[in-house]
């Protein structure tokens, strides 16, 4: 009793056929740029929030101490969403192949969080605001 094996016509696509175009996945390249696009957004949401633990935690003269913890609130969404951008834009750089629209957008990506990282967040983490 022999029994034979049919391919299905539902299976994937070979790669040899003619015309065939492996499908672009750019999604990890667009979750970059929008993570870089809402970090300036984010910095606005999270200005009301920082205004007040800052009024909360400053003293009537002095120092206290708990300075940092207006810039922690006021940071950490925009600098979360920094990095998210870096990890989806090199995540998507590795899978692309060179010169698809994956790779461009999350090179973007790349570019737009560096830029708003270097600009935004370094100098006002190192003045300590």
């Amino acid at each position: 009793m022999s029994c034979q094996i049919t391919r299905e016509s539902g299976g994937r696509p070979s790669r040899r056929r003619l015309g065939y175009r492996p499908p672009d996945d750019s999604g990890m390249g667009i979750a970059s740029l929008v993570c870089g696009a809402l970090v300036v957004p984010s910095m606005v949401v999270t200005t009301a929030p920082a205004t007040l633990v800052m009024l909360v935690t400053r003293p009537d003269s002095g120092r206290s101490g708990r300075e940092w913890v207006a810039s922690a609130v006021f940071f950490t969404a925009p600098a979360m969403l920094t990095l998210l951008s870096l990890v989806y834009g090199l995540v998507a750089l590795g899978r692309a192949p060179l010169r698809s629209r994956g790779f461009k957008t999350g090179a973007a990506g790349i570019v737009l969080a560096s830029l708003q990282a270097v600009f935004i967040l370094l100098p006002s983490i190192v003045r300590g605001y």
